[in-house]
Formats: structure tokens, sequence, C-alpha cells
């Protein structure tokens, strides 16, 4: 993922079978000019470096007491100028295969994590000083979600670096094959970065790139809890995932098996995530009907840990007045978010969810109107969540008067 692109390849393929091959020309003894990227020339070495050069090595502001993780690590050519000069080095890569090289290059160096996986959905154990990454961001569409999760394991204080490419292609043709990229948009990247909550220090260019140096306010001393999950559970919208349903369907499967088929009178997918085409936050929302019988701690103790009961005596729902997450991890959210809406069977609430989601999947002009008016919201209450719903209410309100005449 963070391997140079060096020898453009014409079908597209994906992102890791693309550095796979990569490493495959490079392993093939017969291949005398691929060459690993620690083992560039000094002239391939000073064009790379117009990327991320010593400007960019400067920014990082190492030191021997910091913890460093770089997001597209591939074959370890950045890594190899930073592992020495700080206490840890954490690299993840999407391509096995670049790992495995980068494991090669750098087992010099002591206390060095290396990863095989998607940075979007690993789960880290642990927060970093320094996060970096260049020659990365043009392989993630959801640019916001990543720069998020950065900032949620970025230490207070910690630095996050940035190096983009200016290039605005959306394909890149490397003869033998072509790989879709998504162009990064400096004044966009900025905003996110903003966003997440990162305070933006210096940003400057290269004449391939724009660089950003960004920082963690010192949140700890002062940040109440309602204001740190605010901040590490923002209003992400997604476009649509076909995979979505499928995500439902698992989550369909296991919750009679949590928690007995006696217990689950029905199960219904609901929300925009239930809409096909429909951009949503990218959380399955699902109606779950129980027996009126239910002893509802029994049913929330038989749940995982990963499970959240959320049911306040107040809670604005009708009984049992009870809400399940999933998904939510101490640094943000997993790769699969769930909102379980836990309801007695014929409950008024159920059947204006399923109405409002039929309404949008019948109407698509107003799924349409609905993905404009989420958008405009999600710009204003970004780490608001109870604004954002608040303010999608009198749209629902005129869709479900309309679905009534």
């Amino acid at each position: 993922m963070g391997l140079e692109r060096r020898k453009t390849m014409t079908p597209n393929v994906s992102v890791v079978r693309h550095y796979d091959a990569i490493i495959d020309e490079i392993d093939d003894p017969l291949n005398t000019k691929a060459v690993d990227p620690v083992y560039d020339t000094e002239s391939l070495k000073t064009y790379m470096g117009k990327w991320d050069g010593k400007p960019f090595i400067e920014a990082l502001q190492l030191a021997p007491d910091k913890s460093v993780l770089e997001i597209g690590v591939g074959t370890g050519r950045i890594a190899m100028r930073i592992c020495g000069k700080c206490k840890s080095f954490t690299g993840i890569d999407i391509s096995s295969k670049t790992v495995e090289h980068a494991k090669e290059n750098l087992r010099i160096f002591q206390d060095i994590h290396l990863v095989c996986g998607d940075f979007l959905m690993h789960a880290f154990e642990e927060s970093f000083d320094v996060i970096y990454s260049t020659l990365t961001f043009m392989h993630i569409k959801d640019k916001r979600a990543a720069i998020q999760k950065a900032a949620n394991i970025l230490n207070p204080g910690g630095l996050f670096i940035l190096s983009i490419d200016k290039n605005q292609q959306t394909e890149l043709d490397y003869g033998t094959r072509k790989l879709q990229v998504y162009p990064d948009i400096p004044e966009v990247i900025a905003s996110f970065i903003a966003g997440a909550g990162l305070c933006i220090e210096k940003q400057f260019e290269t004449e391939f790139a724009v660089i950003f140096v960004a920082s963690r306010r010192e949140y700890a001393s002062q940040e109440t809890d309602k204001e740190r999950q605010a901040r590490i559970y923002p209003i992400i919208l997604s476009e649509y995932n076909p995979a979505w349903p499928a995500w439902y369907g698992e989550e369909k499967r296991n919750l009679p098996r949590l928690l007995g088929p006696e217990t689950v009178v029905g199960i219904h997918h609901c929300g925009s995530t239930a809409v096909p085409g429909l951009l949503a936050k990218p959380t399955v929302d699902i109606l779950l009907e129980i027996a009126p019988n239910t002893d509802v701690d029994a049913l929330v103790a038989a749940l995982p840990e990963e499970y959240i009961p959320l049911y306040p005596p107040d809670m604005p729902t009708p009984p049992p007045h009870l809400t399940i997450l999933k998904g939510y991890t101490p640094t943000g959210f997993a790769e699969r978010v769930y909102h379980i809406h836990v309801r007695y069977p014929g409950d008024a609430d159920t059947l204006e969810k399923l109405r409002f989601r039929d309404a949008l999947v019948a109407h698509p002009e107003t799924a349409a109107a609905y993905a404009a008016l989420k958008r405009e919201l999600a710009g204003r209450f970004e780490h608001d969540r109870d604004g954002y719903t608040g303010a999608k209410g009198d749209f629902i309100r005129t869709v479900m008067a309309r679905a009534k005449i």
C-alpha cells in the first residue's frame, strides 16, 4: 500500500494484487530491472524525495522516547530512515508480500511491529506519538474515516504527518495492469484533519506533494467523557456499501444464537443502510423484537462484552427502553458498527422505522433529498449526534405524513 508507483502495469486490479505483483517482479531472478525500494539508486531516492524527502522526515520530529506508526509501510523504504531514531516502530500495510519484505529489511532494528491489514479495519491496542503516511492515501476512499482513526490513536501532543500526491488522476496505468486511485484534494484533506480535532501546525509543498503537519491538542486534562465520545465517535457519512446487507445478515444470525430463539420474535434491517444506494453513516440499524415476557436484564447479561447496552430510565424510546451498541471501541469505531433497537412486537416505533425505510426505497427522489440533507447536517453536527438526529426530524415527519395519505 505504501510502496511507490514505479512501474505503472490493462485490466483493473485491486491494491493488494497490484503490490503483490510488484513484489513478485522484485523476487523474479529473471527480472533485473525490478528492485526493492529500500535499495533504490541514489538518483531514484532523490526522485522519491520529491514526495517524502528530508523536509518530510524532519517534520516527524523523531526522538528516542517516541512511538511511531507508518500507514502503508511497504517494504520499509521510509521506515529504514525512522526505526533507529525512535523508541518503537509499527508499520501496517495491506499487502502480505510487502510486509514480508519489510520484516527482512528491518530485522536489524529492535522493537519493530509489522502488521498485514487494512488500516481502517485493524484494531490497534496502543496509541502513538507520531503517525505518518506517504503515497498511501490515494488508495483510501474514505479519507475522513482514515484521518479520524489516526487522530483517535494519536497520543495527546502527538504529530500526524501526511504527504499527499498532487496528481489528480483517478487511474494509474502500469502497462500490464491498471489501478484505481482516489485523488487527494488538499482543501478537503485539511478540513478532515481539522474535523478530527487536530491542529494543522504547518502545510507545505514539494514538487509532487502537499504535506500536512498536524498535532493532537492536549485533551486529556480538560476533556469530559461526553466531549471525548463526541470527538472519537463523529458523524461520518459513507457512500452506499453493498456489504451492508451482509453485515446485517451476519448479526441476524448471531442474535438468536446468543439470546435463544424463544426470545427473538422478529429481526428487521432499518435505517439508511437498508436503502440500496443511499448515503449513510456506516452503522447498521437493526430492529430486534423480543417476547413480551423477556427478562431484559438477563438478555443483556447473555450478550458478550462487545455489545454495549444503553437503557437509562429516561431514555426517549418505547419500552423496554433499550438500545444495544456494537462496534464502539475505546479509540473509535470498529470496522462494523451496529445499533440494535430492542422493541416489543407491534410497537408503533418499529412500524414507523420500517415505513420510513420503505418510503425511501419506493421513492428515489425522496432518498436523494434525504442524502442531501444528511450531507449538510454532517458538516454542521459532525461531533453532535443528538443535534444531527434532531435536525432530521422535520424531514422524517414530512415523509411519514405523505406515506400515510
